[in-house]
């Protein structure tokens, strides 16, 4: 008799507190809802913003159609300069440029107007909120001099020296790997940009020598 009042008892407890009870199971599956939607949504938009990030930045990277690798090239026209000089601004712009030159510089030849340099530059990615240097990204660079006229080439731009891991293998990836992937494009462009901007402003120097005839 006791239990049946007892039980009768938290029967009419929980119908008058059947409202509570569906409004709390109610709310936690709309919490649970919201979060997860947020959650993925917040995924998607990441994710999608990183590949229009990586979509607009892949089309400045030039791939070559024979080695099928990234190659900044470009003639830069040069009226009324010899092969000659064009080949001396050539030799004092990698002397300017890079602190060690000769360490730099793989093959020189006057004649051909030619000289090839190997370089490397760092590379970095934030990790636990802080700048941290992840390694090196080399290239070769060949300015080749003709009569009124050079030729400036940026390429075997790779990151790991065995096997090679070409940037161009930085368009692929998890979405997490391509946040940081494309991260390193975009420093590879900006060194890339350097560089090419101080080929330019070096070539367009004449040398001044100076003299006591005037």
């Amino acid at each position: 008799m006791i239990s049946g009042i007892y039980f009768a008892l938290n029967w009419v407890d929980f119908e008058s507190d059947g409202s509570k009870i569906l409004t709390l199971i109610s709310t936690f599956k709309t919490n649970h809802f919201m979060k997860l939607f947020s959650s993925v949504f917040t995924l998607m938009f990441f994710t999608t913003s990183t590949l229009f990030a990586q979509s607009e930045i892949k089309e400045t990277f030039p791939i070559d159609d024979d080695s099928g690798h990234v190659k900044f090239q470009e003639v830069v026209n040069m009226a009324g300069v010899n092969q000659a000089e064009l080949f001396k601004r050539a030799n004092t712009w990698f002397k300017d440029f890079y602190k060690n030159p000769g360490s730099v510089i793989q093959t020189k030849n006057a004649d051909k107007g030619l000289i090839i340099g190997k370089k490397k530059f760092d590379l970095f990615r934030e990790i636990d909120g802080k700048r941290t240097h992840v390694g090196f990204v080399n290239y070769e660079i060949t300015i080749g001099a003709k009569e009124g006229r050079y030729r400036y080439t940026v390429n075997e731009l790779y990151f790991i020296d065995s096997p090679r891991n070409y940037i161009e293998n930085w368009y692929e990836g998890t979405p997490e790997e391509m946040v940081w992937q494309t991260k390193y494009l975009e420093q590879v462009k900006e060194y890339v940009d350097t560089l090419v901007a101080s080929v330019k402003e070096g070539m367009a120097k004449a040398e001044v020598v100076e003299t006591d005839d005037w």
